[in-house]
């Protein structure tokens, strides 16, 4: 549903001429809840230019949360940084879980591996470049929020009041400067420290703060000696007068002040003076200042890196502060310019607006999920975070619902799924996606919810609400239907399923340029063929295996799916590997004389076989085994057993296929193994299968050269849901089936009523099940079943489904 934002023309009077109208185009807002205390989500679409903008509406007022700055993997310097991801699940635990994080800065100077600027976590610097940083965005310890010019000062009070300056915290990875005579390393230091000077061991008996009071701090050690950090310790490390001085008036035991402070200073671009803020325990460095008292601060928002930067469009991570402090928005869009994100965030009520770092780096964490699209295609590791921190106690009690957005846009006869979400009394989510509701639609007339929590539109456009409810508790969603779709389509040309994976069926149409879907419940669906599937309110489930067409009509309306029942069962062993000749094998330049050899085979195997080869030097040598195998049904795994001799293989890529697209699956074999390595199917679609398994490329190791190099290959199988039955119980003589050979790889069975669809099972005496047909009976009730394999001499069973039950037969063969 498209929610329309405040003009922007007043903002022209406020920020100046300078800036231009964004032109965004009208917003579609696709997600808005709440993820945590005071914290809403809001992720909104514009699609003229485009822009995706991921926002998230702190009120500071809320007692149960607070915000931190959060140093990568902890410590400083940090050369190998983290995820925003993963310094939110670094600085989660119970009673202080980060719920939402963003990136701050990426950079650092070569050799630096600090993050530029002063930022502050818990009333101590973490890192401090000089005073180099554009601004400074402070929360104090009552939670209020400012933004003012960077400039810090600390000192160490002695007893006597006789002070020492500290000329700086945490070095960065160049180590202690040689004109620096008195710095503090505190708990996020992770410098190994060599230089001579006296070290100064001291222990905090106060909380942290910068302009605040002064923290009082008992001297533990004093030595010549390096003391180091060791994320615990607090050490002062002063040389030349610093040292005389403190050794003259201090003492072990005696307890010393560290008084720290932001002085007041002006803007180092636009010399504007503003006052530091007070009892500050976090603290940002932000590059730059954009908006101030809500004007764009010029000579700072337009001097940014370089020339014009601040109008070209790139991924932008923003916080926007209300006048009185106490609200925050926090924004990650992938496609605007700073200075159009600022207008965004004045609109919203932002009095200030820092600039963090941008680019790939831009990174919104919610919940533990990353919701942007960083343009790296993953997260980028950076230096720091800044993070919501919930304070509440963990508590999965249910409090009230919400809708995942505000509204929703329908037509006449459409469905549209709905999410609802189940919060505690602190509004962290407990439930994402919350099924224990009951639904009304307002009017009436407007349609229904089914029971899969998706709205069902009537056959008329109106405007109304749709409630979810939970005991006392209710949300709302607005509802706006346009115009009705003029014609329909299935989305998928035929259908594969099993007894267990339903299939909504989806019928797409188009309205004013946008797609929407189809209710396939107001449609009346028959069944062309074999009685192999039900279709209840528009969703297919398999009953038993076979072929039918599904045919809907809705008034003039009518449209046909082709279905395939396959309900697999147990274990299926789709390839046996027994015939080398049926693979199409083709290697790289270093290999030559390829060969298999079903006699040279690993100890304890009574099958498969190996491939053998010739291997010498060259450049990424790889063998590619093609033959197409169709795994039958909707199998939740396949696995194939390999023997990876003298650690030849260094990876092997499945190229699969099916009706969706195509990919593959990478396996690493363990050196000299002979393993079962599997691949999952759980995260495929219903609409992917059947799937196709196309080839196997193997890649080889470089380390390796040789004739009579081999590879052992054994059973690929198909996990089915179900538990495969014991076939010897199963076998029932005396059918009316006539089962014979009639050539070295053809089963005939007679006596199936002529055209009827079957479903051929093959297993040894032991129950263990070969290979499952599908397949329809000719002229004379006659059908011939093609082994994909050479079937070794022996008794075996063979199954036959029909649609008056299933019997079992042994075949001598």
């Amino acid at each position: 549903m498209k929610n329309y934002l405040f003009p922007f023309s007043f903002l022209l009077l406020s920020l100046g001429i300078q800036a231009e109208k964004p032109q965004w185009g009208i917003p579609d807002t696709i997600s808005h809840y709440p993820i945590g205390p005071g914290a809403v989500y809001t992720h909104i679409e514009f699609t003229q230019k485009p822009i995706q903008l991921h926002q998230i509406t702190l009120d500071l007022n809320n007692e149960y949360n607070a915000v931190e700055v959060y140093p990568s993997n902890g410590k400083t310097p940090d050369a190998s940084r983290e995820t925003t991801s993963s310094q939110c699940k670094s600085n989660s635990y119970e009673g202080h879980r980060a719920f939402f994080g963003v990136n701050h800065d990426l950079f650092y100077y070569t050799g630096q591996t600090t993050a530029a600027g002063i930022n502050v976590r818990n009333g101590e610097v973490v890192s401090h470049y000089g005073d180099y940083g554009r601004s400074v965005m402070s929360i104090s310890k009552d939670k209020v929020a400012e933004v003012f010019p960077p400039k810090y000062s600390a000192k160490v009070i002695c007893p006597d009041q006789t002070e020492i300056t500290i000329d700086n915290v945490n070095e960065s990875a160049y180590g202690i400067q040689s004109y620096r005579n008195c710095v503090l390393f505190n708990t996020y230091s992770s410098l190994t420290l060599t230089e001579d000077g006296l070290y100064v061991k001291i222990m905090p008996q106060g909380e942290w703060i910068i302009n605040g009071n002064s923290t009082p701090c008992r001297v533990e050690a004093m030595e010549h000696t390096p003391i180091q950090p060791d994320g615990k310790s607090h050490i002062l490390f002063m040389r030349n007068h610093a040292s005389e001085q403190f050794e003259d008036k201090v003492k072990v035991g005696d307890v010393v002040y560290i008084d720290q402070r932001f002085v007041n200073t002006t803007f180092p671009n636009s010399g504007i003076s503003v006052p530091p803020a007070q009892n500050v325990v976090q603290a940002l460095h932000g590059w730059p200042s954009v908006i101030l008292n809500g004007e764009l601060h010029d000579k700072e928002y337009n001097d940014f890196v370089t020339p014009g930067r601040e109008f070209q469009d790139y991924p932008c991570t923003l916080v926007g502060i209300t006048k009185d402090g106490k609200r925050l928005f926090i924004i990650t869009a992938d496609k605007a310019s700073m200075v159009e994100n600022a207008y965004y965030l004045v609109e919203q009520g932002a009095w200030n607006v820092v600039n963090f770092d941008g680019g790939g780096s831009a990174t919104m964490v919610v919940c533990d999920e990353v919701v942007n699209t960083p343009t790296d295609g993953k997260e980028r590791a950076v230096m720091d975070s800044f993070q919501g921190i919930s304070l509440a106690p963990v508590d999965s009690t249910f409090s009230f619902v919400s809708f995942s957005k505000p509204s929703v846009q329908a037509i006449p006869l459409s469905v549209v799924p709905l999410r609802v979400l189940a919060h505690n009394r602190y509004g962290e989510i407990i439930d994402d996606d919350f099924k224990d509701v009951t639904y009304s639609c307002e009017p009436e007339e407007l349609g229904y919810v089914n029971s899969r929590g998706e709205f069902c539109a009537g056959a008329v456009s109106m405007l109304g609400t749709i409630t979810a409810r939970k005991g006392d508790s209710a949300c709302k969603i607005r509802v706006v239907m346009g115009n009705a779709g003029k014609s329909v389509k299935l989305c998928a040309d035929s259908l594969c399923i099993d007894d267990i994976r339903e299939y909504p069926i989806e019928i797409e149409t188009e309205s004013d340029g946008k797609r929407y879907m189809v209710n396939p419940a107001i449609f009346d669906w028959q069944s062309v063929g074999a009685d192999c599937c039900d279709v209840v309110e528009g969703v297919v489930r398999g009953v038993t295996n076979g072929r039918t067409v599904l045919q809907g009509k809705y008034g003039d309306v009518e449209i046909q799916l082709p279905v395939i029942v396959e309900i697999g069962v147990g274990e299926n062993v789709h390839e046996h590997f027994s015939d080398g000749a049926s693979f199409s094998v083709t290697g790289s330049s270093a290999i030559t004389d390829i060969r298999f050899d079903s006699s040279v085979l690993p100890v304890g195997w009574s099958d498969g076989t190996t491939l053998l080869f010739d291997l010498s030097t060259g450049r990424a040598p790889n063998i590619m085994l093609d033959k197409p195998i169709r795994f039958f049904g909707l199998p939740d795994s396949i696995s194939i057993q390999v023997k990876n001799w003298s650690a030849l293989i260094n990876n092997i890529s499945y190229e699969f296929s099916c009706s969706t697209g195509s990919w593959s699956r990478i396996v690493n074999p363990d050196a000299d193994s002979d393993s079962v390595y599997t691949v999952s199917f759980a995260d495929l679609d219903v609409t992917a299968f059947p799937v196709v398994l196309n080839g196997m490329k193997i890649y080889l190791s470089t380390q390796i050269k040789g004739p009579n190099q081999k590879i052992s290959f054994r059973d690929l199988k198909a996990y089915y849901p179900h538990e495969a039955p014991d076939g010897i119980k199963e076998v029932k003589c005396g059918s009316d089936f006539s089962i014979s050979k009639i050539d070295p790889g053809v089963i005939r069975i007679q006596g199936i009523s002529e055209g009827e669809d079957i479903v051929i099972t093959l297993s040894d005496m032991n129950g263990r099940l070969l290979e499952t047909f599908c397949d329809k009976a000719v002229g004379c009730g006659v059908c011939d079943i093609e082994l994909p394999f050479v079937l070794p001499p022996g008794v075996y069973l063979v199954g036959i489904q029909t649609k008056n039950g299933r019997v079992v037969e042994k075949l001598a063969w």
